[in-house]
């Protein structure tokens, strides 16, 4: 199959690959160390963006009710972040491969540098409980935009990268969020505490982490998925179509959901699809593009196994269902599922536990930042096996282990359900 060179004026840009190299191999070479700057970056970036989320939780619903905002606005404030997410984190992971990763990680930061100085000015300039209410919905929504942006990037990034262990990178990506769901509290509120209740101190300088990570991104290595989004990639085969993108899914549901495409793989943007806890514990686990129509010029026999691959088991077909069958299939409802109960249980106490804690116990804005550390020490403890699980046990590695996967899940639905009965007991609001 000829390939021909990109070239402008006498200086070829690219090598053409051997004839048993693909072209993950071939921009994995190229990468060689540079992979790990690579990863230590995108954790940064997500460690940054946590602790942006959660630095808030021990002093922001205190400050709110003092000056006369109900305890409803007060957790419509803490959840905006997530809306935000919830709304755009689509919208970019089908934008990143047109403007490219580093312009919308920039553009992110710079977001969320943005609303942590909104935050922090809000207080000073607005007095009434409306107006100040309002400034706080807007600035928390900002920040969920421009966390939506750096992880969904960044996430697509990665598994386009270590696309031979999505699991330890998924763990550690977990991990970080979870450190940053520990440092954030505690921080945030001894900063506040030892500041004499100085609002803007914790919000100027937790917003200054994204203005400082927006120079790493000009040492970012290369990989395949910006080249391919930039136009420096390999061109694609005469006589090839690209491949639709249906959408993007967690590639660790079920793997038959992510059809090959080998004709147009610069093609494919990994993308994540981010919904937000407030205290940063409901987290995405990775998502991959699914292509939908082979390339006329592959074999017919990989044809043959991208259709058969496209039948998902346990919800329908994608190739036939599409993007609403896709939507409607078992594994993705579970997952649905279990990511809404845990945004929900950690949710709804983000916003209550500092002002219960100080009007029951007199307990300050550290002390709670401590109890909301405890919750991201356990996220991480349980995110570093569960990606241990993924690699270990997974459909793709070991079919007839996929029981344990299932087992795990419902041993995480079991703990929800004893967490939520032990808050309704011990967590009684007075």
């Amino acid at each position: 199959m000829d390939y021909s060179p990109l070239v402008r004026g006498s200086s070829s840009l690219v090598q053409p690959l051997a004839p048993s190299e693909t072209l993950e191999q071939a921009a994995s070479k190229r990468l060689g160390n540079s992979r790990g700057l690579l990863l230590s970056f995108y954790l940064a970036l997500l460690f940054s963006q946590y602790i942006l989320v959660t630095f808030l939780s021990p002093f922001l619903p205190d400050l709110a009710t003092r000056r006369g905002i109900s305890q409803t606005v007060v957790g419509l404030i803490m959840a905006m972040d997530s809306l935000a997410s919830t709304i755009f984190a689509p919208i970019v992971g089908f934008q990143t491969k047109r403007v490219g990763v580093r312009a919308m990680i920039a553009v992110g930061l710079v977001f969320s540098s943005l609303a942590c100085g909104l935050m922090a000015a809000v207080p000073t300039v607005f007095t009434s409980a409306g107006s100040l209410a309002t400034a706080f919905l807007v600035a928390r929504f900002l920040m969920g935009i421009g966390g939506a942006m750096v992880e969904t990037a960044s996430y697509g990034d990665l598994l386009h990268v270590f696309k031979d262990s999505k699991g330890k990178v998924m763990a550690a990506g977990e991990t970080v969020v979870g450190l940053g769901c520990i440092a954030g509290p505690p921080f945030g509120g001894l900063m506040y505490q030892l500041s004499e209740q100085a609002f803007w101190l914790p919000c100027a300088v937790f917003g200054a982490f994204p203005a400082v990570l927006l120079l790493g991104i000009l040492f970012l290595p290369r990989t395949e998925a910006r080249a391919a989004q930039t136009g420096m990639a390999r061109p694609s085969a005469p006589n090839t179509t690209p491949c639709d993108t249906v959408s993007t899914i967690n590639q660790f549901i079920h793997p038959s959901m992510v059809t090959p495409c080998l004709s147009a793989v610069e093609e494919a943007s990994a993308a994540v699809s981010s919904v937000h806890s407030c205290c940063g514990a409901a987290h995405e686990e990775g998502v991959a593009s699914i292509i939908n129509s082979p390339s006329p010029s592959i074999s017919p026999s990989i044809s043959a196994q991208a259709n058969r691959a496209a039948q998902v088991e346990s919800g329908g077909s994608v190739g036939g269902g599409g993007f609403l069958g896709l939507l409607l299939s078992t594994p993705f409802l579970i997952t649905l599922i279990g990511v809404i109960l845990g945004s929900s249980a950690l949710g709804f106490i983000d916003p209550v536990l500092a002002p219960y804690m100080k009007a029951t116990y007199g307990l300050d804005a550290g002390i709670a930042g401590i109890f909301f550390m405890i919750t991201g020490l356990t996220y991480i403890l349980t995110a570093m096996v569960a990606g241990a699980l993924v690699d270990n046990f997974g459909p793709a590695t070991a079919p007839r282990q996929e029981y344990k996967l299932k087992l795990t899940q419902l041993v995480g639905f079991l703990i929800l359900t004893a967490a939520y009965q032990m808050v309704s007991e011990r967590f009684a609001l007075q």
